[in-house]
């Protein structure tokens, strides 16, 4: 099979953004994702691995320019390349040499999606696999289903914990429009910190998260408050990509637990997305018991249901073997 490589430009926008939401691509695919990452001031290309005839094309990939000390650098394809056809995936790593050789990249980061890649080619391919950087596994609600049955299918202390919210005064407050996402965000990051400090994850500067609240295309934003007696204790940033909610961010303040205020939350944007046309909630990530700090998040996500999906994960491709492997051993050490 002969293919053909194309850099989408500007112009295309909403055929690449249709495309990734109709393979299940995630937002991390997404034009608006692209965008952001080059806001932060990366590097990014939006790759399309066409057949000869170039009609449709047979795998779609962002890839981001991501910087490192020494001034050394790597190519990172974020929940990428989507794969339509598995005999293009070794013509796109054919590309990304070339690319990462004009770049000084000295290995590709990829995570798969699509078309199933067995871990057999990989390994043909020279690909090796490493620590994942986004979820492992993720959890996902069906919102085609009656709100009754995802209320049936959550454990009876979520729907319990819900209903008592409610009597116990807790109000949610939903912003869409920008101005009210910023003014919002002020107390939403102060407990956002205190969370992180407190679960001991790390987290990045805050006009990251700012960022993320300008979204407002294909991908958009949407920051969930919940308010006691005129004091906000818990929140949410939700983002929406085609017919997919996700539950990206969120934090509540320590000594309001009686309250089960991020439960309601939880509730209310799962709710918002239904009625507004979503198909999918995704809460964005569920980890196994090896990482203790992670347990209670995903005992909590894990009570109200849903599919469990795991993730290829993530995979190397060397192309300057001794510094990579000087940086895995940094890596380790550190």
């Amino acid at each position: 099979m002969i293919y053909k490589i194309l850099f989408f430009n500007e112009d295309q926008k909403s055929y690449w953004d249709e495309w990734i939401a109709k393979e299940s691509g995630e937002f991390l695919q997404s034009w608006s994702w692209g965008n952001f990452q080059k806001e932060l001031g990366r590097k990014v290309w939006r790759i399309g691995v066409f057949r000869e005839d170039g009609v449709q094309p047979v795998l779609l990939a962002l890839v981001v320019k991501q910087r490192l000390i020494l001034n050394k650098n790597y190519l990172y394809s974020p929940r990428g390349p989507i794969i339509k056809d598995v005999s293009a995936f070794g013509f796109f790593l054919d590309e990304i040499k070339k690319l990462a050789s004009l770049e000084k990249s000295f290995f590709l980061r990829i995570e798969p999606i699509g078309m199933v890649l067995k871990q057999e080619i990989l390994r043909n391919l020279n690909l090796q696999k490493t620590k994942p950087v986004q979820p492992r596994k993720t959890l996902v609600l069906d919102l085609d289903k009656p709100e009754e049955e995802l209320l049936k299918e959550m454990q009876y202390e979520t729907r319990y914990a819900i209903r008592a919210a409610e009597r116990r005064g807790v109000k949610i407050i939903k912003l869409r429009e920008l101005s009210d996402k910023k003014r919002g965000f002020e107390k939403f990051w102060e407990i956002f910190q205190e969370t992180n400090k407190r679960h001991r994850l790390k987290f990045y500067l805050k006009n990251y998260y700012l960022k993320i609240l300008t979204f407002d295309d294909n991908l958009h934003s949407k920051l969930f408050l919940a308010d006691l007696n005129a004091e906000i204790i818990s929140g949410a940033v939700i983002l929406f990509f085609k017919k997919r909610a996700i539950y990206l961010y969120s934090a509540s303040l320590r000594g309001y637990g009686r309250y089960n205020a991020p439960t309601l939350l939880l509730w209310e944007a799962i709710k918002e997305a239904k009625v507004s046309g979503f198909k999918v909630f995704d809460f964005w990530g569920i980890a196994g018991n090896e990482k203790k700090n992670w347990a209670g998040v995903a005992a909590f996500k894990k009570s109200f249901g849903g599919k469990e999906i795991e993730y290829p994960g993530a995979w190397d491709l060397a192309l300057n073997k001794r510094i990579y492997f000087l940086y895995k051993l940094a890596k380790k050490i550190l």
